[in-house]
């Protein structure tokens, strides 16, 4: 008789015990399952291509870049055009705002108090001398920040040789936007969402 009290005794304190610790393990395994593995840093590429001319037409130049990335990603730019054909192109971060949409504002785009301009005085020219400064560095090192009309952005020139190319870090906050543009080629332009 005391032997089966001392017995209950012990399981009426070792069975919250056990269950406590099956929760506990479970809740761990259950935590640790249910996150998302962690995403290595990878790299994506934005090709800057274009399509033939067809008669009478010219040749369709476009970003052909992914829809995202995430932080600390490598991003790349490579110019797929023959720049003998189209000219250079520049990969520049920009405010959304500030890009074309019309004829008339690509027309204009590189007249005083524009971003095409401005996107030429971020790298050291006005658009007849050579650029000085490539690529044009603003905020964090790698890609993370829109310039405008009065503010400095990130920006790469292409030059005027096939297939070159640039690669640097995401370093623009998670949630964030990349906006870009061709400041040579004003209709071009895109973006891509950062996620953490």
């Amino acid at each position: 008789m005391h032997r089966f009290r001392f017995t209950r005794r012990r399981a009426l304190v070792l069975v919250p015990l056990a269950a406590l610790l099956c929760a506990a393990l479970l809740g761990s395994q259950l935590s640790a399952s249910s996150a998302a593995p962690r995403k290595r840093a990878t790299t994506e590429t934005v090709a800057i291509r274009g399509k033939p001319a067809a008669a009478g037409h010219h040749a369709t130049l476009y970003f052909d870049a992914p829809k995202s990335v995430h932080v600390g990603d490598t991003l790349r730019i490579v110019n797929k055009t023959n720049p003998h054909k189209v000219g250079p192109h520049t990969f520049a971060m920009v405010q959304p705002s500030d890009i074309p949409n019309t004829g008339k504002q690509f027309r204009s785009c590189f007249s005083p108090h524009h971003i095409c301009l401005s996107i030429a005085h971020w790298h050291g020219t006005n658009g007849r001398t050579p650029v000085t400064q490539d690529p044009a560095k603003a905020g964090k090192p790698g890609w993370d920040t829109e310039g405008s009309l009065t503010k400095k952005g990130d920006s790469w020139f292409t030059r005027n040789k096939p297939g070159t190319s640039i690669a640097q870090v995401v370093s623009a906050k998670a949630g964030t936007t990349i906006t870009f543009m061709c400041a040579v080629h004003p209709f071009m332009h895109g973006s891509i969402k950062v996620l953490p």
